[in-house]
């Protein structure tokens, strides 16, 4: 597994990259690696977690490369030391809600008090290393299907 993780992070740095040889590029490129549902949720097993976390860790190292960590809060009680690696290795931390509610199942104040929630479950985190809360990511990707809604939730998020 880890050879996996290891060996598709570094697929898509080559696939993104630009590749041309000797030709003059005019812009600058530049992607987001991104990570969803951490501390690793999708590993039931702490000792998996753990280790999955440390390749990641040091693929992203080993290149050089910042990446962005969404935190589903419930998740975080026992793993808050895997947290805290991400953030000693420079990378941000972003708020992905406390329970991953879909806001397309939920009421816009069920949702905003699950992203609230979450938000200040990992507060502690990101002030102990003077990062500020910027980032939130809907889960799912589920950011409304009707536009009245999505700028309501839109417009909490961001005050």
């Amino acid at each position: 597994m880890r050879y996996v993780l290891g060996f598709a992070l570094i697929a898509v740095l080559f696939l993104c990259a630009p590749a041309f040889a000797g030709k003059k590029v005019d812009t600058v490129r530049q992607i987001a690696i991104t990570f969803d549902d951490l501390p690793m949720v999708a590993a039931q097993n702490p000792k998996v977690r753990a280790e999955l976390t440390e390749d990641i860790l040091r693929v992203l190292r080993k290149w050089e490369i910042k990446s962005a960590g969404f935190v589903i809060g419930a998740n975080i009680d026992s793993d808050w030391e895997l947290l805290i690696r991400w953030l000693d290795e420079g990378h941000i931390l972003g708020n992905h809600s406390f329970s991953h509610v879909d806001f397309h199942e939920n009421s816009i104040q069920s949702f905003l008090s699950d992203v609230a929630k979450g938000a200040s479950t990992i507060e502690p985190a990101l002030s102990s290393f003077k990062q500020k809360r910027r980032y939130f990511r809907y889960p799912y990707l589920h950011y409304g299907t009707m536009k009245s809604p999505r700028k309501k939730v839109a417009e909490a998020i961001t005050n």
